[in-house]
């Protein structure tokens, strides 16, 4: 990671502060983890003048990576808030090993803005969801964007990657998560089980977690549409190829929903996750989780 587009310093000398340091949520989590539903909901709270969507992968690492020059990224000012998403995956190296907190805290620096200052301002959301669901989201990723006939054919043909750069991608996201506590951030955990059975409904648990991370709640959040964001700033608008819609079909005009993980391919793979620790790194998340918005049933395969 230290040569490559992702080593932090190359990413952090294309974002700027030219007014100051904006109040920021940083949402991170591992792709196909529940990140673009929960950025879509939180997005559309009246608290947010700006958004982003991996702007460091989309607007500085892609275009690095394909030899051209990266999009400088000119940050709102000081009286501005901004909720920013970030995701680990699934496929690219620049996709999975990187450390967007770190990226935007030596952006920071470059800019003058104090160490004092960037814990005062940032918070950090992370989301995820059990390592082997969002394993199974990314056999149908590749299905989907390979246009392939079944997710047994995606096991066939991408499981080694997918196990390999899914490792990858949970240890950058565990590690960020565990670095911004040690720092002091304020930080808290969200995990997709929340949105299963609540006895709060879908609803009630929105509005706690943006009664805890400090955000203004609207019955309409559970409702979203991307057109309640046009009066915010798009601090670099993503485009998505129709191709990739199918992997989020839990986003529609209805809102918000929580559709039950997939557990496929649990003896193949069971054993590399434990080896590597993600088993362990999702308990120590799930325990966060809880510590914030209470009792939270483990995966059925976990207990």
């Amino acid at each position: 990671m230290e040569k490559g587009s992702s080593n932090p310093e190359n990413l952090a000398k294309y974002i700027q502060f030219p007014n100051g340091y904006p109040k920021m949520i940083i949402e991170i989590g591992v792709a196909r983890g529940g990140t673009t539903a929960m950025s879509k909901v939180l997005a559309c709270s009246p608290s947010f003048d700006a958004f982003g969507e991996d702007i460091l992968r989309n607007a500085i690492t892609y275009p690095k990576d394909q030899g051209r020059d990266p999009i400088s990224i000119q940050m709102p000012g000081e009286n501005n808030h901004v909720f920013l998403k970030e995701t680990y995956g699934p496929s690219t190296e620049s996709m999975i090993s990187y450390y967007p907190l770190l990226v935007w805290q030596l952006a920071a620096e470059r800019a003058g803005i104090s160490e004092k200052e960037f814990i005062q301002k940032t918070r950090v959301l992370g989301v995820t969801r059990d390592p082997l669901a969002i394993y199974n989201g990314w056999l149908k990723y590749w299905t989907i964007i390979k246009g392939l006939t079944s997710i047994d054919e995606a096991f066939e043909k991408f499981g080694q990657l997918s196990l390999t750069n899914l490792i990858a991608a949970y240890n950058c996201f565990s590690g960020t998560v565990l670095s911004a506590l040690d720092q002091g951030l304020e930080t808290n955990v969200v995990v997709a089980k929340m949105f299963e059975n609540s006895a709060q409904g879908v609803e009630g648990v929105i509005q706690k977690i943006c009664d805890k991370i400090g955000i203004e709640f609207t019955h309409d959040m559970v409702m979203f549409q991307d057109s309640k964001k046009e009066q915010k700033i798009d601090l670099y608008p993503v485009s998505v190829d129709s191709k990739y819609k199918g992997l989020h079909k839990q986003i529609d005009d209805r809102g918000f929903r929580y559709l039950p993980p997939n557990y496929n391919y649990s003896d193949e793979i069971l054993p590399s996750l434990q080896k590597a620790g993600l088993m362990q790194c999702y308990r120590v998340l799930h325990h966060i989780a809880e510590h914030t918005f209470g009792q939270v049933g483990l995966p059925s395969y976990m207990t």
